[in-house]
């Protein structure tokens, strides 16, 4: 479908964003270039200062192209679709164009290229509208066999690691502790705490099968997702909730360099350029 629809305005207006090690060349070119007045610069209704600059000179073009070309890979960090949906147009209009050579507007994509410093990801929370017909006592028996669980009396509580998860059921914190002796590691997904709750609890125990479409689990992000987490449980809307630590760029790396595909949900990462800030027709 968004294929489709680049098909039919012919233009990105989202920059796919990506991310590269930190590198102290790219960052230095970077600098010089940010000495000079930028393009563009101008304060959003949401008060953020956006600066934009036009590289012109051949010198700082060539040099970060060849920057850039030292590097084994970049990471796609958010537009994975937008990239996907970009592929398939182009080897459509390849299709379509007996004289296609590789060069046209239509093979490349825009792309926002950030450090892995610079990247902030957090993370989603997951809420759930009921036990799936269990009741309180018999969902914390099930989630014995995976946890150790124990009831948290100090106001909010998030957890502070990988492997601990927050639950909060019945107007009451829970610190959820994956038993590592029964719980198998087997790749990077496995090991991911986003996959670790969907294979303990919300498949095999609340029967969610479809994280994308079932309309039984809803997801939070945000600096005050577990407050809105818990008021969402305490006003009836769900029944339980769960928060994670966030996913590091290491793991999304793994997970991208063995070929496997996080769960849905997995990470908020920001920064996000205002949509039509630039545009790439093609």
């Amino acid at each position: 479908m968004f294929a489709d629809y680049l098909d039919t305005v012919g233009f990105n207006a989202e920059p796919v964003l990506m991310t590269y090690p930190d590198n102290t060349d790219i960052n230095n070119l970077f600098t010089a270039i940010q000495k000079v007045l930028p393009e563009h610069e101008f304060t959003t209704t949401d008060k953020v200062k956006h600066r934009l600059w036009k590289i012109s000179e051949t010198e700082y073009k060539e040099k970060l192209v060849a920057a850039f070309e030292k590097l084994d890979a970049l990471y796609i960090a958010d537009g994975h679709h937008r990239s996907a949906s970009s592929n398939l147009l182009a080897h459509r209009m390849e299709k379509s164009n007996p004289t296609h050579t590789g060069n046209e507007a239509y093979n490349f994509f825009m792309t926002y290229l950030i450090p892995e410093s610079q990247i902030k990801i957090y993370e989603f929370n997951r809420m759930v509208r009921d036990l799936n017909g269990h009741s309180k006592e018999e969902f914390l028996i099930a989630l014995d066999t995976y946890f150790r669980i124990e009831k948290k009396d100090d106001g909010l509580y998030k957890p502070s690691r990988k492997h601990h998860f927050s639950m909060y059921l019945d107007g009451e914190f829970y610190s959820l502790y994956l038993r590592k002796t029964i719980y198998e590691f087997t790749d990077a997904l496995s090991a991911l705490d986003t996959q670790i709750l969907f294979k303990t609890i919300l498949e095999p125990i609340l029967g969610i099968r479809d994280l994308r479409n079932d309309k039984r689990i809803s997801y939070g992000y945000g600096k005050h997702n577990i407050i809105k987490m818990k008021d969402s449980i305490d006003t009836g809307d769900f029944k339980v909730g769960f928060s994670l630590v966030p996913i590091t760029i290491s793991e999304i790396k793994a997970i991208a360099d063995a070929g496997l595909v996080m769960p849905p949900k997995s990470t908020y990462i920001e920064p996000k350029l205002r949509s039509g800030l630039a545009i790439y027709e093609f």
